[in-house]
C-alpha cells in the first residue's frame, strides 16, 4: 500500500499540467501507478507528427506509446504493444 501511495504521489508531482492538475488522473499517472517507472523511456519528435512518448517494460515485455495531438503537454496513451 505503502508503495501506491508513494507512486500517486510521482504521478501527481511529474504528469500535472496547467491544464490538468491531477496527474494521478492522466493515462501516463494511471500507467505509472500500476507499473511503476518504466524500464526505458524515449521521446520522439518529427516534423509534422505530434510529440510521442514510449515507455518500455522489460519485466512485462509491454511497450506503452502515448502522444500529445494538441502539444499542450497532455499525454495519451496512443497504443500498447507486446515486445
Amino acid at each position: 500500500m505503502t508503495e501506491y501511495y508513494l507512486r500517486v504521489d510521482e504521478a501527481l508531482r511529474k504528469f500535472s499540467t496547467l491544464k490538468e492538475g491531477d496527474g494521478y488522473k492522466t493515462d501516463r499517472g494511471r500507467i505509472f501507478i500500476l507499473y511503476g517507472p518504466p524500464t526505458k523511456s524515449d521521446r520522439i519528435f518529427q516534423p509534422g507528427a505530434p510529440p510521442t512518448e514510449v515507455w518500455s517494460y522489460e519485466h512485462l515485455k509491454r511497450k506503452f506509446v502515448f502522444i500529445d495531438p494538441n502539444k499542450s503537454g497532455t499525454f495519451i496513451l496512443n497504443q500498447t504493444e507486446n515486445l
